[in-house]
């Protein structure tokens, strides 16, 4: 290395580093040498140097401190090293050496005149030219970060080991721990990116293959290519602050004057607030993407384009009934060769559809780019914006234990490891996550770097982690400008070409063929390399060897796409092709002969992930060619593994349907008659056995009863074709009893039940079923009621196959149907965890605790996994309980029957399942299913949650409800509604009531399957046991905060700890019965509002630990002030919940969910029916308003 200012030095050097580091290179060229600088001779005849006297290396021996340096670097632990600290940067030097080809060296140096001082005195071209150097300059800038490791993610995925340079810490100071926290972020995002393109590649590829028929016909991106100059986009994202400035494109003159593009996600949102995008973009790999087009038709999106990547799922373009624009991808270009191919026009790859709609934009010509909907961030505690497509998915599970606040908060801590404490845009405390984190990096790199280009990107998503390289305001304001520009035109799609499908279905027989080739070729490969091996040092034998090895490559090289196609497939064989290298080259202790044997075993398996992988692109290529000529449908789910591989057992364990049959008390542990009949002459018991009978994935039908031999009269000629087992009724029809309270207000919903309970826990003692499967030989068994008498055959068939064809992966299967429909499929293992459970889990130990969010056990939803079979939204939506399980849904059943005229083994469960829903809404409104009663208005807590349960500021002075006059209307309610629940709950706090046990003991009386008592607990009147003694089910406390001072601020009282006492006292004094649950349920709720938000996670865990239950409550109504406000329920959920629901004040008013009165009615005097009739009437008058109306 020269010494010396020599203005060459500097720029040969700053060459070299443009090469990688374009933007540090710059800065260093428009610095201003250090005046500090000073060189010094060494001992060793290379400079060493100082800044402002302090040493930047030693001043004697600076390269043998270097190589001193370089020795604590472990290339077995890392594939890449950062160094804080530039210094004289022989450690660099002596560093890049040791790392050798396969690694790369980071730099952080922020003092740009320091290297501008040595870049200009000392050359280090030599290491500089051979490209794995990278210097970063600012200890902040993610962004920028994120840049310089493009191409390097790889390396970077296999480890990074920080080093500081001794000679530099002081000078750095804290730039250090900066510097080093934002590239521990950008390493964890890289990684995530390598971890998910390969998981994702084979499946894309798959994808790509299914699409090629649309790919080869849809207009193309590239006829967009500057369609709108100088336009404003707006890129609408699903963020949860998408609803404070949404409602600004509804403008229709700011809607001419700007290009709207939506990701999938908001598509039906945006239609619903009558927005229509321009755009619409796709790049999902999962089928479940698919929901976001239900329903639409052609005319819902005319005039919207989908503008898709070839790699999205199938199903996505398949199911969207408008206008698709596909991207360029190479890879199909190669499939379709140069005779098929044309111009598509590229975007760059993106992580989500918000990048894919950003370069979209960009595409268009469009400038600036307005984001609105883009938190990348868990704002205000919601992982979607209200009105989300998935708060539909979700509607079928909402109740009064189990919000939408509630799904959406598990939603963010179901991924609890991965979650990322951040500050949002107004100083506010909220999470990301890893994924999102990686999201970020990747569009502050695309920001920056169109920010260098002059062109103009404004985050006005208003909510969400600040973004760097943007500018951030309100959409109003960003809108401004667009009100005196011209109209924005879109060219129109040329019309699609001819779909060429003979052309193409011979390019894939083709590339078949090329693909069995090398496949073929390969192995003769392998043959040959294993002769190498066998030769030993031979090296004469050897090198005739390798001849023919370069021979078959040249071969297989030359089939140029499906080689390339193979490779493709091969991403994961590619990289560990490249570990293995790594590994040989940094062995300094192998011998020539030992390198060489280490290089051929390394061939052989590189070869043979290439065999394998040509297979595969053989397959692939088979199945393309029967979906495109019509032969086969489309893929679009993961195929499992196999299972021998994973060593488990085979695929063919025994699974039977298995029932526990109760004749005198259903799901819910209330008395019915499972003799009565429904249709045919037939009761619901044989309707549902053999319906079940019907299906050919289950090896037989098992039921468990207290009384088998009844049971087997019941059945009658099916006797003979099911086995029936005598169980305990004693243990089971306890436990069935607090799951049916659990359960008793979520009766319609297939999960969503208190303590995460499913309706397949209804009748289920893990107990029980484990000795049962034990006896049986079950591998695993499907989980039926006794009474589902419209269970669907095909779906349990499907249900069945799914765990079937993975049941290593698949322990647990199922669907999102209604209760009543679908089975659930869980494997022996499952069902030993649950039992091995019982005693002391509670009600984890249940099939809701395998599924459902648990503190210390979070998982992802598995709603969007495989083991969820997907269904239409008739069987997932119908928002009843399809059980007949009552003497009203018995009747109705049979109503239902008759009127389709068909026998009940063989009905149409869909068609079945709409006109029972249809009946079972006309009976809602007849008599309700749930009353809320009032029985007094006083209440001790005051504050913003005393005027929420009041519905304003000024007191309610009502006289208390006498058990006389409550009397007469639960009897009249119990007569008509065997299965209604009844919660005491209102203005006033029920425990304020004098006599309010009273109450609970006479519904007990009356037979009420479930009663619930709301209270804040503040009323010390009833101790702990008279509760439990008293018959109530269910004890709901509005705890409300996690401190004293946030639930004084809510409470205007100071009791909170006196609160948390009492509610302890009371878990304490309810023990647990025989059957691991509970004599009561134990709710603490907190309502999510600005003063509770930052205290939710730690009280949802606390209590859900605690108690097996809590509960995360919506505003009453929209509070003026309050930034956060109740999430919208689906429109249709909350009209049937509202329909079922009747709410009596104690002077005997009806009132609304809004506790506005229905008229004048004292429904003590008109009895339930006439009353609930009229306000029935009154409520779909007054339209009651909706959750964002602002109450007075």
């Amino acid at each position: 290395m020269e010494a010396g200012l020599d203005p060459k030095i500097l720029e040969r050097n700053l060459a070299m580093i443009r090469v990688r580091s374009p933007r540090a290179a710059q800065r260093i060229m428009n610095a201003k040498t250090s005046v500090g600088f000073s060189l010094v001779e060494t001992d060793e005849g290379v400079p060493s140097g100082a800044l402002d006297g302090r040493a930047l290396a030693s001043k004697r021996r600076p390269m043998s401190e270097a190589e001193k340096f370089a020795g604590g670097y472990d290339p077995k632990q890392a594939a890449g090293a950062c160094v804080l600290g530039f210094g004289m940067g022989h450690h660099l030097a002596a560093l890049h050496e040791r790392i050798g080809s396969k690694g790369v060296v980071i730099c952080f140096e922020p003092d740009l005149g320091l290297l501008r001082a040595v870049l200009e005195r000392v050359d280090h071209r030599a290491w500089l030219k051979k490209g794995r150097f990278l210097l970063a300059t600012d200890p902040d800038d993610a962004a920028e970060l994120s840049e310089l490791l493009r191409g390097f993610e790889a390396i970077v995925s296999l480890g990074v080991q920080i080093m500081e340079h001794p000679a530099s810490n002081a000078r750095l100071g804290d730039a250090r721990s900066r510097f080093a926290g934002i590239l521990t972020n950008v390493m964890k995002a890289a990684r995530t990116q390598v971890v998910t393109t390969l998981a994702h590649s084979p499946v894309s590829f798959r994808n790509m293959l299914m699409n090629i028929g649309h790919y080869a016909a849809c207009p193309s991106v590239d006829e967009l290519k500057d369609a709108c100059p100088g336009a404003t986009a707006v890129i609408v994202a699903a963020g949860p602050s998408l609803k404070k400035n949404l409602h600004l494109l509804k403008d229709p003159e700011t809607r001419k004057r700007v290009v709207v593009i939506a990701v999938q996600t908001v598509l039906k949102q945006l239609l619903r607030e009558g927005i229509r995008p321009d755009f619409v973009t796709a790049l999902d790999y999962h089928e479940l993407s698919k929901r976001f087009y239900e329903g639409l038709t052609a005319e819902d999106v005319r005039g919207i384009r989908l503008v898709v990547e070839p790699k999205a799922n199938p199903a996505i373009l398949d199911s969207f009934p408008g206008e698709i624009v596909c991207i360029e991808e190479p890879l199909l270009d190669k499939v379709l060769g140069e005779g098929l191919k044309r111009a598509m026009g590229s975007l760059p790859n993106g992580g989500t559809v918000a990048h894919l709609s950003y370069y979209l934009a960009r595409h268009l010509g469009c400038d600036p780019v307005v984001m609105i909907g883009q938190d990348l961030g868990f704002t205000d505690g919601q992982y979607y914006g209200a009105g989300a497509a998935i708060h539909r998915v979700w509607s079928g599970e909402l109740n009064a234990h189990n919000t939408l606040e509630m799904l959406e908060w598990q939603r963010i801590a179901r991924m609890k490891s991965l979650l990322r404490p951040m500050t949002d845009i107004h100083g506010r405390r909220m999470f990301t996550d890893e994924q999102m984190a990686t999201y970020l990096a990747q569009f502050e790199a695309d920001f920056l770097r169109d920010s260098e280009r002059g062109m103009t990107t404004i985050d006005a998503t208003e909510g969400g982690v600040s973004k760097r390289h943007t500018t951030a305001m309100g959409l109003e304001e960003a809108l401004a400008d667009t009100r005196h520009g011209g109209k924005v035109s879109l060219p129109v799609s040329s019309a699609k070409s001819g779909q060429r499908i003979n052309a193409v279905r011979d390019r894939l027989d083709a590339i078949a063929r090329d693909a069995e080739n090398i496949r073929a070729q390969s192995q003769e490969t392998i043959y040959t390399l294993k002769r190498m091996i066998a030769a030993g040092g031979d090296q004469k034998k050897i090198g005739k060897l390798i001849d023919k090895v370069n021979t078959i490559r040249d071969r297989v090289v030359a089939l140029k796409e499906a080689y390339a196609l193979t490779e493709f497939v091969n991403q994961t064989g590619v990289l560990n092709r490249f570990r293995a290298d790594r590994a040989i080259e940094i062995d300094s202790a192998l011998d020539p002969i030992e390198r060489q044997r280490k290089q051929i075993e390394r061939d052989i398996r590189n070869v043979e992930w290439t065999r394998d992988a040509a297979a595969e692109l053989r397959t692939q290529m088979q199945n393309a060619r029967c979906v495109l000529m019509g032969e086969m449908p489309k893929i679009t789910r993961d195929e499992p593994a196999e299972d021998a591989a994973l060593g488990t057992d085979a695929v063919g364990g025994r699974v039977e349907a298995l029932i526990f049959a109760d004749p005198d008390y259903n799901g819910l542990g209330m008395k019915r008659d499972l003799a009565m009949i429904v249709a045919n002459g037939l009761n619901a018991l044989q309707i549902t056995v053999a319906r079940l009978l019907r299906c050919t994935n289950i090896d037989g039908v098992t039921i468990a009863s207290t009384d088998p031999e009844r049971v087997g009269s019941l059945l009658g000629h099916l006797n003979e074709r099911v086995t029936l087992v005598r169980v305990d009724g004693k243990a089971l029809r306890e436990r069935t009893r607090l799951i049916g309270i659990g359960r008793h207000r979520a009766r319609d919903c297939w999960r969503g039940g208190m303590g995460v309970l499913t309706c397949y826990d209804e009748s289920l003692d893990p107990r029980l079923a484990l000795s049962i499967m034990e006896q049986r030989s079950m591998s695993a068994a499907v989980l039926v009621g006794a009474d589902w008498a419209m269970i669907d055959p095909t779906l349990v068939d499907e249900i069945v196959e799914r765990h079937r064809s993975a049941p290593a992966q698949h322990r647990l299967a199922f669907s999102q149907a209604v209760p009543g429909i679908g089975g659930f499929v869980v494997d022996r293992s499952a069902i030993e965890s649950l039992s091995n459970g019982q005693s002391n889990a509670g009600s984890f130990a249940t099939i809701g605790g395998l599924i459902g969010y648990i503190p210390f056990a979070p998982q992802a939803d598995p709603i969007a996994k495989a083991m969820c079979v997907q269904i239409s939204t008739a069987l997932r939506d119908a928002g009843v309980r399809a059980i007949a399980d009552t003497t009203d849904r018995v009747l109705a059943l049979a109503g239902v029957y008759e009127q389709l005229g068909t026998n009940p083994i063989d009905a149409d469960t869909t068609a079945s399942v709409a006109l029972f829903s249809r009946v079972c809404a006309k009976n809602d409104r007849s008599v309700p299913a749930e009353v809320h009663l009032e029985l007094c208005s006083g209440r001790l807590s005051n504050g913003p949650f005393g005027q929420w349960k009041r519905g304003g500021s000024e007191s309610s002075d009502r006289a208390v409800l006498t058990l006389a006059r409550a009397h007469g209307l639960l009897r009249e309610l119990i007569t008509l509604r065997p299965d209604a629940a009844l919660v005491l709950d209102g203005a006033g706090d029920p425990l304020m009531h004098p006599d309010a046990i009273g109450f609970v003991q006479l519904a007990d009386e009356l037979g009420f399957a479930s009663v619930e008592l709301r209270t804040d607990l503040l009323c010390p009147g009833v101790d702990a046991h008279s509760m439990i003694e008293s018959g109530l089910g269910v004890l709901s406390v509005d705890l409300l905060a996690s401190t004293p001072e946030t639930y004084a601020a809510l409470t205007g009282q100071n009791m909170f700890n006196g609160v948390v006492e009492r509610l302890e006292g009371i878990l304490s004094a309810r023990g647990k019965s025989s059957c691991g649950l509970a004599p009561m349920w134990v709710v603490p709720r907190i309502t999510r509002c600005d003063a509770t938000m930052e205290e939710i996670p730690d009280f949802y865990d606390r209590w859900l630990l605690a108690c097996g239950c809590a509960a995360i409550d919506p505003l009453p109504r929209a509070i003026r002030g309050q930034r956060i406000q109740a999430l919208p329920i689906p429109s249709e959920r909350q009209r049937r919940i509202d329909a079922r629901t009747m709410r009596v004040r104690s002077d005997g008013v009806l009132v609304d969910r809004f506790g506005r009165a229905l008229g004048e009615l004292d429904v003590f005097e008109a009895g339930i029916e006439r009353a609930y009739r009229q306000s029935r009437k009154q409520v779909e008058v007054k339209c009651a308003p909706s959750n964002a109306e602002v109450a007075a």
